[in-house]
């Protein structure tokens, strides 16, 4: 659904879109972004996970590991909006194993015309019907609007990831603090902030 567009685009500011790209096989080595936020700039270690459905393990080893997903939907396709919604599911089945792993939902391909697709219509609706219906107080889920051809959102996608990512870590390090005996939480200066694009 554009994730390796989103991917390149997110991490080589001179990369240029092309309507034809190869697809990603199993995972891509994790790449460096440093996000700027308000206080400062924030270190994402970021992966580009395959979408087929063969590499589903591969990609949820990865995330076992991660702070931070973003989940990709299509305004051509409803059917990856319910692949979206199997990732989250996947997501809380790690939670429900001691994993710490926030999510975040993306919809992308929105500078298509309208009349370019049924579902054209709904896209948002859905995806940010789904994002509030999987959000907890604990893991709030943010939902954006991006295009990977137009770089319509993509920063602002990662700095809500990067901010999501930051205050996790801040966290962790106050609950490891308080308990004293609890192993310290990953340095995020460090690049410790670790996010997987599926």
């Amino acid at each position: 659904m554009g994730k390796s567009c989103i991917f390149n685009r997110a991490i080589d500011p001179k990369w240029q879109f092309k309507e034809e790209m190869n697809a990603t096989i199993a995972v891509t080595k994790p790449v460096l972004k440093r996000v700027q936020l308000d206080d400062g700039e924030f270190p994402l270690k970021v992966w580009d996970c395959g979408g087929q459905e063969r590499f589903d393990n591969i990609s949820k080893a990865f995330l076992k590991d991660a702070i931070g997903c973003i989940l990709i939907f299509s305004v051509e396709s409803p059917e990856s909006l319910k692949k979206v919604r199997q990732w989250i599911e996947s997501v809380i089945e790690l939670r429900n194993n001691g994993k710490d792993i926030q999510i975040a939902i993306a919809c992308n391909k929105i500078d298509l015309p309208e009349t370019h697709s049924n579902y054209f219509n709904s896209w948002k609706a859905d995806g940010e019907g789904l994002a509030r219906g999987c959000s907890t107080e604990e893991y709030p889920i943010k939902f954006f609007a991006i295009s990977a051809k137009t770089d319509i959102g993509i920063s602002e996608m990662f700095r809500g990831v990067a901010r999501q990512a930051r205050d996790r870590i801040i966290k962790r390090k106050k609950t490891s603090e308080a308990a004293n005996n609890s192993p310290p939480a990953p340095d995020h200066e460090s690049g410790g902030g670790c996010c997987t694009i599926a």
